[in-house]
């Protein structure tokens, strides 16, 4: 056994000094070249998507490439916009409803970082307005000052953040690796990406591995299950690799915005890019495109798509550009809520996929959307959001330990045949919420019957599922209040983890394609090396590169943050899972 011990913990010395070999000489900088058209004064910027990466194509057109407002126009099938970030409620009454909770490090989250502070905070918007949008007014603060500010003086600091059976609380800073388990995430750090290609977690890390704390307090962070492609895992690993020692508390390693991503960002760029005079069509979706009858190059010639229902086209001109969001992780959605459990849409219906499809059909090195779309049973999960005005939220406090609301993020109940987690929040959570509302979130990544309502999650109401958060909490006695003063909605996706399925290196698309001359792709079905997808930082870096490369813009893309060349952090982490 010692010698089994010794021979692993030698190796992942050998290990750890390889690196600083590999590391020393390597580089973290990508460059991104195209023929394009020039940039004209007349150019039309088309963008299909008003998610993060479409928002923030438009606000660095505007501010790096000087593409007048008029000239951007954004188009989103459905009648809000924010894409993955939409959310809705919590006002007035209304039942409270999101696809989702986000935190952001400050380190990685760059490429967001730089878009936030391009736009004016909420409230110097509306000073702006009061002023008549005068171009001498100054800005306060950015979205990023905002950001900030909210993080630093509002930190994370779990105390219960793992509970098994029978409530029991389980010492969250304890990783319970085994030195197989420690040997394989050294390794995987060090592996070159290519032995990753098309291979499953649970085919690389040993069956222990997934019961480990470390394990599910890292997949809930980021939404990981051991079937996911360990492409994915290998680059989270490497660029979240300083976050380790602090990732059970979150302490100084966690930042959130304020309010929602959609009160908090998504809203107030909507505001400004209008003042810019971008135009939104929403309500309108794009169903295919033209190219140009040739192999040789990669030109879109036409835009076809339903204005409310209304087929119409739109003609690309020599020096117009277009920037695509190549599937999407919140397509056919279906709702559930308090009495009705969710349906799953498994027919492609809301163009997101057939697009890229179509794309993919008619030009070579468009990628392969169907390794995204093939395996809805593994890249599906629900997220369940809970409007409160009676004791939840007391209780979930007097639970966790923690006096504040929000300052849990996570807790997460490890022996729940759903997997289930609850998400807590900073009050108050959207703007101008509801006095006597406390909203969570709730996930559930599994299917099988759950402990108290002996059902599979993906047929239960939201009630029923509240009742299961209530055993799996001990909050027996108070159930009855409980079920009477929440409201619950359910948000089904069926591709809200297609970009962590096992892929190739080919099966995204390059944000500007080969011999594309007007064409990008923005958003995480893009390939960009070095980063990882299902983070906001993606989507805007995504919109960097196309902007800076197809507009022809001078500036330096915002590099890849990759903590594996820090040494220090190879001494922290060496200590961390001892």
């Amino acid at each position: 056994m010692i010698a089994r011990v010794l021979k692993h913990w030698g190796n992942a010395v050998v290990l750890i000094v390889t690196a600083f070999m590999i590391f020393s000489g390597s580089s973290s900088g990508y460059a991104y070249s195209s023929t394009h058209p020039p940039l004209t004064a007349d150019s039309q910027i088309y963008i299909v998507g008003s998610g993060l990466a479409g928002l923030c194509a438009a606000a660095t057109a505007i501010q790096d490439a000087h593409v007048p407002g008029k000239n951007i126009h954004i188009f989103e099938q459905r009648k809000t916009l924010g894409g993955a970030c939409e959310a809705q409620g919590g006002t007035g009454g209304q039942t409270y409803s999101s696809n989702g909770a986000r935190l952001y490090d400050p380190s990685v989250y760059k490429a967001y970082r730089k878009f936030l502070a391009r736009i004016p905070s909420y409230d110097d918007q509306k000073e702006m307005v009061k002023l008549g949008n005068n171009n001498d007014y100054k800005v306060k603060k950015t979205l990023d000052n905002e950001f900030e500010e909210f993080s630093l003086s509002h930190p994370y600091d779990s105390k219960t953040r793992l509970v098994g059976k029978n409530q029991e609380r389980i010492n969250h800073f304890d990783f319970g690796l085994s030195w197989r388990d420690r040997y394989d995430l050294i390794h995987l750090v060090l592996m070159d990406e290519e032995k990753t290609y098309n291979k499953r977690m649970d085919e690389y890390f040993s069956p222990h591995f997934f019961t480990t704390n470390l394990w599910y307090q890292w997949s809930s962070i980021f939404g990981f299950q051991q079937w996911h492609g360990l492409t994915e895992m290998r680059r989270y690993a490497r660029k979240f690799y300083h976050v380790l020692p602090n990732i059970a508390s979150l302490h100084d390693t966690a930042w959130s915005t304020q309010y929602t991503t959609y009160d908090s960002v998504i809203m107030p760029t909507v505001m400004w890019l209008q003042t810019q005079g971008v135009t939104f069509h929403s309500g309108c979706k794009v169903t295919d495109v033209d190219f140009k009858p040739t192999i040789d190059e990669k030109t879109v010639t036409g835009i076809h798509y339903l204005d409310n229902g209304a087929a119409k086209e739109i003609k690309v001109r020599d020096n117009d550009f277009v920037l695509i969001s190549n599937g999407s992780k919140v397509a056919d959605q279906t709702p559930g809520d308090t009495h009705n459990a969710p349906k799953i849409e498994r027919g492609k219906v809301g163009g997101d996929w057939t697009l890229w499809e179509s794309m993919a059909r008619k030009q070579p090195g468009l990628g392969n959307p169907n390794a995204f779309t093939s395996s809805i049973e593994h890249s599906r999960f629900q997220v369940v959001s809970i409007t409160s005005r009676g004791p939840l939220a007391d209780l979930v406090n007097k639970f966790s330990k923690n006096k504040l609301m929000g300052e849990q993020h996570d807790i997460i109940f490890k022996d729940s045949p759903w997997q289930l987690w609850l998400y807590t929040h900073f009050q108050p959570y959207v703007r101008n919420q509801d006095k006597d509302v406390t909203i969570l979130s709730a996930v559930g990544l599994k299917w099988d019957k759950g402990d108290y309502v002996k059902k599979n999650m993906e047929d239960c109401t939201g009630e029923e599922i509240l009742q299961e958060i209530c055993y799996q909490f001990g909050f027996m006695k108070e159930m009855p209040e409980i079920l009477k003063t929440c409201d619950v909605t359910i948000t089904q996706m069926p591709y809200v983890s297609s970009q962590f399925l096992p892929r190739t290196n080919y099966d995204r698309p390059p944000v500007v394609p080969d011999r594309s001359t007007n064409l990008a792709f923005i958003g995480e079905f893009t390939e960009i090396p070095e980063e990882c997808v299902f983070l906001t930082t993606y989507s805007c870096k995504s919109a960097e590169i196309a902007i800076y490369t197809l507009l022809g813009v001078d500036k330096e893309v915002t590099p890849a943050y990759i903590p594996t060349h820090n040494l220090w952090y190879w001494i922290r982490n060496l200590y961390a899972i001892l």
